[in-house]
C-alpha cells in the first residue's frame, strides 16, 4: 500500500486540480470552489486579503493528494523578463549574465598528461600509458549546453571541429568516473590540481590521433555555437598557442589585446546593466572579456509557465514555486519524473491517463522574489517575480489517498478533508460539495467529468 499511496502523490499534477477564491473577513479565511478538473494541471488561487490561516496541515496517512492553487493576479504579476549582465567584475576579465559567471574558473580549456589529470593513475598503468596527451573543456552549461565545437586560427580559419552531443557529455563522465575509482590520490596539491581539471564537460584522448591540430606555431581558440532555427548561442575562448612536440607539448594563454565591451541589439551599450526585453523578438547580445573570451545570443525570452505559489510553512521568508516546461536555472525537483516508469512496473501496463508536461519545484526569497530561465536558442533572462498575496500551505485540503488520476465515470464521487475554517462551495455546473455533519473536517465532492477518460 506505501508503494501506491506513493505514486498515487505523484500523480497529483496528472488527476485532481481544484480551483479556489480566497475571502477573508473578522471569523477568518474562506476559500470557494472554483472548478475542479480531472486530468488537467491548471490550478487556481485568488486571494484578496492577507489570510488567517490554521497553522497545522490536514494532511494524514489517510488524506494525502494535494489539492493545487492557481496562479492568478491577485497572487502573481511578470513583468517583461530582463537581460541582466555585469563585465566590470575583476578588470573586465569576469562576464556575469543572470546567475551565471563566466571567467577562467568556469570556462577552462586545458592540455595534460594523464597522469597529471588523474595522479592515482601512477600506480595502476605503464609509464607510457601515463604520458598519453588529454584536451578537456569546462563551459557554463546554462549558456550553452551541446553545440558545434570548432578550433579557429587567429584568421578566423577552422581548423578543426566536432559535434559535441549530450552522448559524448555522458561518455566522458562515464570515462573520468571509471579512472578515478581505480585508485585514490594521497597528494593533497596534486589532489587539487587533478579535481580542476577533471570536472569538465568533454575530454579528448590522444588529441593527435582525432587530428586535432595543436602542434605548430599559430594561435588559436574553441568556440562551441548551438543553433536552433534562427536562435543562435556562441561561447568563445581565449586564443592559446604550444609549443613542443609529442608527449611534451604543452599548450598556454596568449596575452590578450582584446578590450572588454558590450553590445546590445547592435549597439554599444555600458558594460553593466539591467534591460527589459520583449518576448515578441528576438534579443541580441554579444560581450568581449578583456580576457579574450566572448559570449554571444541571438535568443527569444518566453514566459515562464507557472502553476502554483505558496507560502513555505515551515520558513515564512520563501515561497514554494510549481511549474512545467523549461526549469529556471537554480536547484530545482522534477516532481514527476519517474511516474510513468512507476505506474508501468506497479501496475503492469501503461496508463492511458497522463499528462507530457514536466513538473518542477524550486523555492524564492521573498525579498528577493527572482528566477532566471533560458530563452529559445539560448541566453539567460532573469524573470521577478511581482508576488500578492500568496495562499499559505497550511490551507491546502486533501483529497483521500484512494483517489485515483483519472475516471471513465460521469460523476465520481470525490473524498477530501480540509480545515474547518475553511469554506466550501462548488462553482461547476451540476458539481456538488457537501460537508460531514458529524465530522465537518471532511468534505464530498461529486465532480461532473465531462470528458471520459479524463
Amino acid at each position: 500500500m506505501n508503494r501506491l499511496t506513493h505514486w498515487l502523490h505523484k500523480l497529483a499534477f496528472f488527476g485532481l486540480i481544484l480551483r479556489f477564491s480566497l475571502s477573508c473577513c473578522l471569523g477568518g479565511c474562506v476559500f470557494f470552489w472554483v472548478g475542479l478538473a480531472i486530468g488537467q494541471t491548471t490550478p487556481p488561487v485568488d486571494a484578496t486579503e492577507k489570510p488567517i490561516v490554521p497553522r497545522v496541515s490536514v494532511k494524514n496517512p489517510e488524506y494525502n493528494q494535494p489539492m493545487y492553487f492557481e496562479v492568478s493576479d491577485a497572487t502573481l504579476k511578470l513583468p517583461p523578463p530582463e537581460i541582466e549582465y555585469d563585465l566590470s567584475l575583476d578588470k573586465s576579465e569576469s562576464l556575469k549574465v543572470g546567475n551565471v559567471l563566466v571567467n577562467e574558473k568556469t570556462f577552462l580549456i586545458a592540455l595534460r598528461p594523464l597522469r597529471q589529470l588523474f595522479p592515482h593513475l601512477n600506480r595502476v598503468l605503464s609509464g607510457k600509458e601515463l604520458e598519453r596527451q588529454v584536451l578537456v573543456l569546462r563551459w557554463p552549461e546554462a549558456l550553452v549546453k551541446t553545440g558545434l565545437l570548432e578550433m579557429i586560427s587567429r584568421e578566423g580559419k577552422v581548423l578543426w571541429k566536432a559535434e559535441i552531443t549530450d552522448k559524448d557529455i555522458s561518455n566522458w563522465k562515464r570515462q573520468v568516473e571509471e579512472w578515478k575509482n581505480q585508485g585514490t590520490i594521497k597528494n593533497e596539491k596534486a589532489e587539487t590540481l587533478a579535481s580542476a581539471l577533471t570536472n569538465t564537460q568533454m575530454g579528448f584522448l590522444d588529441p593527435k590521433s582525432l587530428d586535432i591540430p595543436l602542434e605548430g606555431k599559430q594561435f588559436f581558440r574553441f568556440c562551441l555555437t548551438h543553433v536552433q532555427e534562427r536562435a543562435q548561442t556562441k561561447l568563445c575562448s581565449r586564443r592559446y598557442g604550444t609549443k613542443g612536440t609529442g608527449s611534451q607539448l604543452f599548450m598556454g594563454k596568449v596575452k590578450s589585446e582584446v578590450k572588454a565591451r558590450i553590445f546590445l541589439q547592435n549597439e554599444d551599450a555600458p558594460l553593466s546593466g539591467l534591460v527589459p526585453v520583449s518576448l515578441e523578438l528576438p534579443f541580441r547580445f554579444y560581450a568581449d572579456l578583456a580576457s579574450g573570451e566572448s559570449y554571444e545570443f541571438v535568443a527569444l525570452a518566453t514566459k515562464p509557465q507557472l502553476m502554483e505559489l505558496t507560502a513555505v510553512a515551515s520558513q515564512r521568508d520563501f515561497i514554494q514555486v510549481v511549474g512545467f516546461a523549461t526549469p529556471p536555472n537554480q536547484p530545482f525537483e522534477i516532481l514527476n519524473e519517474d511516474t510513468e516508469s512507476g505506474l508501468v512496473e506497479l501496475l503492469g501496463f501503461q496508463s492511458t491517463i497522463r499528462d507530457p508536461r514536466v513538473f518542477w519545484s524550486t523555492r524564492v526569497s521573498k525579498e528577493n522574489s527572482v528566477l532566471y530561465f533560458s530563452g529559445v536558442g539560448g541566453g539567460l533572462f532573469r524573470q521577478r517575480l511581482d508576488l500578492g498575496l500568496i495562499p499559505a500551505s497550511e490551507v491546502r485540503p486533501f483529497l483521500a489517498t484512494k483517489t485515483p488520476p483519472g475516471t471513465y465515470l460521469k460523476e465520481p464521487l470525490l473524498h477530501g478533508r480540509r480545515s474547518i475554517k475553511i469554506g466550501m462551495s462548488s462553482a461547476q455546473g451540476g458539481g456538488e460539495v457537501s460537508i460531514n455533519k458529524k465530522n465537518p473536517s471532511f468534505f464530498d465532492w461529486r465532480f461532473n467529468a465531462r470528458e471520459k477518460g479524463k
